[in-house]
């Protein structure tokens, strides 16, 4: 999980641009509407002369928690720093465009082209525009980042150019990584220890004492606080039949799908070319060969005293993917369009030339109707107008507050309920159980473990949509729980603890022994248990097929070992006796391609390394202004929505 952090964070360079900029987009935009419409887009951080916006900040972390698969929930997330590292990543960005321009380094227009012809192939114009569009994004917005990253790439790759890496040293590091070994190993269950009893009352005095920290409560707050959520003026809104029709005549185009087409394409200069192609695949040549002559075509001539000219291929096969009827010109779309699936098309003239399509598949598009989409439309404008009206309603109430009327008073006013409870920063009441009819919003908790004793907070205007005020009556600090009432846990606590003593003391005389037999094998035998023997496996624990067999640390053990050499340590459910019985090498010569890419590894961790300490230095002479306000609410709104629970 930390690997999956750090090799997420090592670079702030573009890779593979277009491909990051459509799966972005295509993630934030889909329809249009950007799901981080709701941001102010305040500037979450000033570097030198540029802004980091919150909807920047927030497509890069949702981005990068993505990027994650499921490893971390939200929370953890943050525990983690990823927000700090996601931060980082665009002030490390940020500090280079200010170095660029104080440097007057920029990227021409010719190498512009170059760099966009390389991403996206030789296009049409209007196909190179609809495909930016698909995106969410404008052919100079979609420039102005290219352009961007090729004035970082030219200035990192001068400052911090990816250095040679000693093939000794790759070598080293490749045997290290995959070296691996053969344990055989016992396991002695805690289950075992059965004899073990229960603690007397001094016992069980002396235990709860010893580990007072594991009883201590959590602070707790005593908060009261008024909430305004869409659901609590859902009753009174009322949406008609004729604003459903309005909505859905006025978003139609978004319930449409176009018709497409998987194409594949041959070019051509001439139409003769064509011509010939289209005959040889009516003669059964595959569309893909077909735009290469039968016969091998000699090269042109040399020019007088000068070099052989380069062969120009005839033709070229190109997959074009799935196209809209708009995206091939008119006169190409509609005989292109009206062919079945599989079928080739005769030779068609554009501007560029001559071309040959085949239909690789076919998608019927279509406008849902109405009755299909009526529903949505009701609910989304049902949340606009409670939206509209929580406003008005929060007004009321922020007036009431504000002429001095206390929460429980306020909420009246407004027909509403000042809740009161006793929480810690969990969300758990002292049975520690979570408190069902806490506002949904994300800064309740922190707000409510920031503000002071006898304190109000302002009216907050939540991202999720909604709005809340609280008040801090009474803060309980961490104490004690009295032992009478979780008496069955520090019973339960003791008795684990005693079969843990129990099970360790077992299989250190089971160690002992076995050393004083030399075979772990025949003494398991021996003392009626069972040995086992792993499958070779790499100091990271990689080749074990069983959970619970041995542990990081007992993996440890054995990668300091020699053979024949004992180790012991816990496991989950009792301990695991092992003796190292192989060490497996391995040859850096029979793994070349392993070894080339740590070397690769190595050489770009130095080069980050080194862009790293001249960031640094960027921010001495150019400084940086953290909005701590704009940051929270562009992570609070970029997190909504994510799995609450890793994936599996």
């Amino acid at each position: 999980m930390l690997a999956a952090l750090r090799s997420a964070t090592q670079s702030w360079i573009v890779r593979g641009f277009l491909l990051v900029i459509a799966s972005t987009f295509a993630l934030y935009f889909g329809s249009g509407a950007s799901m981080f419409a709701s941001l102010a887009n305040q500037p979450v951080a000033q570097v030198g002369k540029i802004e980091i916006s919150q909807t920047e900040f927030a497509e890069a972390y949702r981005q990068r928690f993505l990027d994650l698969s499921g490893q971390l929930t939200p929370d953890q997330a943050r525990q983690f720093g990823l927000p700090f590292s996601v931060l980082s990543e665009l002030v490390g960005g940020a500090l280079i465009d200010n170095a660029a321009r104080s440097l007057g380094i920029a990227a021409s227009d010719a190498l512009l082209a170059a760099d966009i012809r390389a991403q996206v192939g030789a296009i049409s114009q209007s196909m190179y525009q609809s495909m930016l569009r698909q995106q969410g994004l404008t052919v100079p917005e979609f420039e102005r980042l290219v352009r961007r990253d090729l004035v970082r790439a030219q200035l990192s790759a001068a400052v911090a150019p990816q250095p040679s890496v000693p093939r000794l040293l790759a070598d080293t590091l490749y045997k290290y990584r995959q070296q691996r070994r053969i344990v055989e190993y016992v396991i002695i269950p805690a289950a075992d220890a059965t004899d073990i009893g229960t603690a007397d009352d001094a016992a069980l005095v002396e235990y709860y004492t010893t580990n007072g920290r594991r009883y201590t409560a959590p602070e707790f707050r005593e908060v009261v606080w008024v909430a305004l959520r869409p659901e609590d003026v859902a009753a009174t809104v009322q949406v008609g039949e004729a604003a459903v029709a309005e909505e859905y005549a006025a978003r139609r185009q978004e319930f449409t799908t176009p018709d497409t087409r998987g194409l594949s394409q041959l070019f051509f200069n001439t139409e003769a070319e064509a011509i010939a192609a289209r005959q040889r695949i009516d003669q059964g040549v595959p569309f893909a060969e077909a735009g290469r002559p039968p016969a091998a075509t000699p090269a042109p001539a040399a020019p007088a005293g000068g070099a052989p000219a380069a062969a120009i291929p005839a033709a070229d096969t190109t997959s074009l993917g799935t196209v809209r009827r708009e995206e091939l010109a008119a006169d190409i779309a509609e005989p292109v369009f009206a062919l079945e699936e599989g079928a080739v098309s005769q030779p068609l003239r554009s501007v560029f030339g001559w071309h040959v399509y085949k239909v690789n598949s076919v998608q019927r598009g279509g406008t849902k109707a109405l009755a299909e989409v009526q529903e949505q439309l009701r609910a989304e404008l049902a949340r606009e107008q409670a939206l509209a009206e929580l406003y008005s309603l929060s007004v009321t109430l922020d007036d009431a507050l504000a002429a001095g009327a206390t929460l429980e008073v306020a909420a009246q006013r407004v027909g509403l309920t000042a809740f009161k409870e006793t929480i810690d920063i969990q969300g758990r009441n002292r049975g520690a159980q979570a408190i069902l009819n806490l506002p949904p919003f994300a800064q309740f908790l922190p707000l409510a473990f920031r503000t002071e004793k006898g304190r109000e907070s302002r009216l907050i205007d939540a991202p999720e949509g909604g709005y809340f005020v609280l008040r801090i009556d009474d803060i309980l600090a961490p104490a004690p729980l009295p032992l009478d009432t979780i008496k069955e846990r520090v019973q339960a606590d003791w008795f684990n603890e005693q079969r843990g003593k129990r099970t360790e003391a077992a299989a250190q005389v089971f160690l002992d022994k076995a050393k004083t037999n030399g075979d772990i094998v025949a003494y398991a035998t021996e003392a009626g248990l069972k040995a086992e023997t792993t499958p070779p496996f790499t100091r990271s624990g990689l080749g074990l097929d069983a959970a619970n067999t041995l542990s990081p640390a007992l993996v440890g053990q054995m990668f300091t070992a020699s053979v024949g050499d004992f180790g012991l340590a816990p496991i989950f459910g009792g301990y695991s006796v092992a003796r190292l019985k192989e060490i497996v090498a391995v040859e850096p010569a029979e793994a070349l391609e392993a070894v080339a890419t740590i070397r690769g590894e190595l050489g770009r961790n130095m080069s980050n390394d080194i862009l790293s300490a001249y960031q640094t230095a960027l921010r001495e002479e150019y400084g940086i202004e953290i909005n701590e306000r704009a940051l929270d609410q562009a992570l609070t709104v970029a997190t909504q929505g994510l799995a609450t629970i890793p994936a599996r």
